[in-house]
């Protein structure tokens, strides 16, 4: 998504997403840091990146068969698998088409003319799929906040068909906010093929209500959402292990089980609650206040460790479905058996009785 908010600084080059203007010559040397150094990194990062997003989307796909397979099946934590099926779709959106199509004019020198048709597709898909991602790790958060909580009442008030109503609802908001935006001229191409896009050009405080509203409050409160819950689990942990001692029957270790799995599926929504704030926060934060203060530093190694701060927002979605295959249980044994052993059998025999793998037990 190359965007820029324009003023009459001489560094405008590079403003937010600019990658496509060479920074100038009145930056200065600091650290060690030149403008060629920024130049090269830029290079290496796009290539990079743009070979990390298509591996990605791959395995985004997969994610998402996956979730669809829990979804219908009816499992307990089916809405767990309604909120992620639409995050990874968000995040799908970002490295199968908008990231791609930003990434490899610059990458590879082989597109130097992209339509504006599809640069405009590009700059609306990513906000409404950075949006959209966003509430649904919200979602997430909530999901998990409600049956460590209200365990008994999680099964009447967390149900598949509200699930897919409130995700559907998020996407519809998401795209016609983002519709109306372009509509009143808040996005405005700067270029003939749309390629940079200037975001409410002389309208910073809409930028900046735009970027708490859509951008910090959501990471924020997930994170004070997770920070919560993992107190109430410290707690349930404490619990558990107190019960494990005074007994150990069937029912009370089925019960046990399941309350383990519950607990690693939090610690997946942690994790990657952990991981937005790292990637996302710090370019935001920075954006607006870039946007309310405009004065730019003429040093390199602050414009340096900008871009730094920029690209680590695409590592957000790239890295997102590998934590979901390597620490949710669920895709973890689904890949595993997919691709190395395709002919064992989900239900194993144990003690006599037929007892279900991570995969299908929830």
């Amino acid at each position: 998504m190359t965007t820029a908010m324009y003023s009459n600084s001489s560094l405008d080059g590079l403003d937010e997403f600019n990658t496509t203007i060479e920074p100038p010559a009145l930056c200065e040397r600091n650290f060690g840091v030149t403008v060629d150094t920024i130049i090269n990194f830029q290079n290496q990062a796009d290539a990079i990146l743009l070979v990390c997003t298509i591996l990605s989307a791959f395995l985004q796909v997969y994610v998402m068969v996956v979730a669809v397979k829990h979804i219908r099946r009816k499992t307990s934590d089916k809405c767990m698998h309604v909120f992620l099926f639409s995050m990874t779709f968000a995040d799908f959106l970002l490295t199968a088409l908008c990231y791609p199509v930003e990434l490899a004019p610059r990458a590879t020198g082989f597109f130097s003319h992209v339509p504006r048709l599809l640069n405009q597709t590009m700059h609306i898909s990513t906000w409404v799929a950075l949006i959209a991602s966003s509430s649904s790790l919200v979602f997430l958060n909530v999901d998990k906040l409600f049956y460590f909580r209200f365990p008994l009442r999680y099964g009447e008030t967390f149900t598949r068909a509200r699930a897919i109503i409130l995700i559907t609802a998020s996407w519809v908001f998401s795209l016609l906010f983002v519709c109306f935006a372009w509509y009143t001229e808040s996005f405005e191409c700067v270029d003939d093929d749309c390629n940079t896009l200037a975001i409410f050009e002389k309208k910073t405080h809409i930028y900046a209500i735009f970027m708490i509203v859509v951008g910090v409050i959501p990471t924020l409160t997930c994170l004070v959402v997770s920070i919560y819950i993992m107190k109430i689990v410290s707690q349930h942990r404490k619990q558990l292990a107190e019960e494990r001692a005074l007994c150990a029957t069937t029912t009370q270790s089925r019960s046990n089980s399941v309350f383990v799995t519950r607990m690693r599926t939090f610690y997946f929504i942690f994790m990657t609650t952990v991981f937005t704030a790292i990637t996302l926060l710090p370019y935001r934060l920075v954006g607006m206040v870039r946007s309310i203060n405009p004065g730019r530093s003429h040093d390199c190694a602050t414009i340096f460790v900008f871009w730094i701060m920029m690209y680590m927002i695409y590592l957000n979605s790239i890295i997102n479905p590998l934590l979901t295959v390597t620490v949710l249980p669920q895709y973890r044994v689904e890949l595993t058996r997919t691709f190395f052993f395709r002919n064992s059998d989900p239900y194993k025999q144990k003690n006599g009785a037929t007892t279900l793998t991570a995969a299908t037990d929830l």
